[in-house]
């Protein structure tokens, strides 16, 4: 075989190795496309997830608050479906912030207001035995330069 069909041979040869080399690495390139694009549906999926817990929670606990008495009370699990019933008095915490402002929370079912929340003066005029606690208070002054 002359020389020349040798080189020509050799040539095909390895452009045919080239192009399968080329064709292999956009084949593994597409496999990591693929992973990549299935991680991110993963996430997507969790955090989807995720969100709708979280609106679920909120809506129980809103539902929980609406039908809470704030009252202290009961024994056991019958404290608890009863809702507290049992006392004269009410199972709100009340905390002065470093601020100066008094928060409300009712024990029972997390309920928070903070003064200017619809409903804070009557929750802050609800009779509890329980003992305002209270932060170290600030004041800001403005400087002038």
């Amino acid at each position: 075989m002359p020389k020349s069909d040798v080189s020509e041979e050799l040539r095909l040869e390895r452009e045919r190795l080239e192009l399968e080399r080329e064709h292999l690495e956009l084949e593994e390139l597409r496999e990591r496309v693929n992973v990549l694009k299935s991680r991110k549906a993963i996430q997507q999926q969790a955090h989807a997830q995720v969100e709708r817990d979280l609106r679920d929670f909120d809506a129980q606990q809103k539902a929980r608050q609406r039908t809470c008495t704030h009252m202290k009370g009961g024994l056991d699990v019958q404290g608890v479906k009863g809702n507290g019933t049992d006392s004269a008095n009410y199972s709100i915490i009340k905390h002065r912030m470093p601020h100066g402002k008094i928060m409300l929370l009712c024990t029972r079912c997390q309920l928070m207001k903070m003064p200017g929340d619809p409903g804070y003066d009557e929750m802050f005029r609800l009779p509890t035995k329980n003992t305002m606690s209270e932060s170290a208070q600030f004041t800001f002054t403005p400087i002038t330069v």
